[in-house]
């Protein structure tokens, strides 16, 4: 219900309390920014339209470089 609300824009913010672990494959940030809706990190965690025939970018990379910016 709360989810439902957040969708229809009736709600600013959805807290979940789902624990989600973060470990070295990403899967936990995946989750973190699909449910924040972070569409600029979406490629870089390989939730974009990619093949098989591209190779697999790296989240953690791409984290380093954005900090030495």
């Amino acid at each position: 219900m709360r989810l439902n609300k957040f969708l229809e824009g009736t709600s600013q913010e959805f807290n979940t309390y789902l624990p989600i672990q973060l470990d070295g494959r990403c899967n936990g940030y995946q989750h973190l920014t699909l449910l924040a809706n972070e569409v600029d990190l979406l490629e870089s965690l390989n939730l974009d339209d990619k093949t098989n025939k591209n190779d697999p970018d790296d989240f953690y990379k791409d984290i380093i470089q954005r900090s030495v910016m």
